[in-house]
């Protein structure tokens, strides 16, 4: 029997639902540098439908204090990126607050399709106030932010399919929580961790909620 003669890009020739789960598994950055392997992974890089940006695709931490080089990176991503993005994840603690998380946020409250939304920073003492782009982010299912501020909602912002909030050193008041929380009728997961308000302040909306956390 004659062995069976392979070719010989065997990169290019993969299934593109292989190569779209091998690129979802790896760090964004490096799914992006795929695009040398061959023509076909180029495009397959540009429709990643997960984002995650973390310290860890600045290796050596260089980048991290070079704010500009940081951000143009991410930039760049998205600007390459082609479909609709379903989950982003921006989570560096050593990134200050700064304008340009809102620009980011300004971008992805254009695209309706995203359901899972991370941000987490920590290393300034001031918390990163969300911009108004941000309550256009109606179609989330997931929400975790961390050293964030909220401010009073002008308007009623509904999140309909909102089932878990993950809140970690984030700082608003009462009345503004509470406002949020009745957008979001389907809210199942509410974790509280180190924020201004008490739990027993949010007696009120317990019994919207099946699992509620608070540290």
């Amino acid at each position: 029997m004659k062995a069976q003669c392979l070719p010989l890009d065997i990169i290019s020739n993969l299934p593109s639902s292989i190569i779209q789960t091998i690129l979802t598994f790896l760090p964004i950055r490096d799914a992006f540098r795929t695009s040398i392997l061959s023509r076909k992974w180029r495009y397959h890089c540009a429709n990643i439908p997960k984002l995650e940006f973390n310290e860890g695709m600045w290796r050596g931490g260089a980048a991290l204090h070079d704010k500009h080089k940081l951000f143009l990176d991410m930039y760049t991503i998205l600007l390459l990126h082609q479909c609709p993005v379903l989950e982003f994840s921006l989570s560096i603690p050593e990134l200050r607050s700064c304008c340009e998380i809102n620009l980011i946020i300004l971008y992805l409250s254009r695209n309706t399709a995203l359901e899972k939304f991370t941000l987490c920073i920590g290393m300034s003492c001031q918390s990163h106030k969300l911009p108004t782009s941000f309550f256009s982010l109606q179609n989330l299912t997931h929400l975790k932010l961390q050293k964030c501020l909220i401010p009073p909602l002008a308007t009623l912002s509904r999140f309909g399919r909102l089932t878990s909030l993950c809140l970690y050193e984030v700082v608003t008041t009462k009345s503004t929580l509470l406002q949020f929380l009745s957008c979001c009728p389907l809210i199942r997961n509410f974790t509280l961790v180190r924020t201004n308000i008490r739990i027993f302040k949010l007696v009120l909306i317990i019994y919207l909620i099946k699992d509620l956390h608070s540290i």
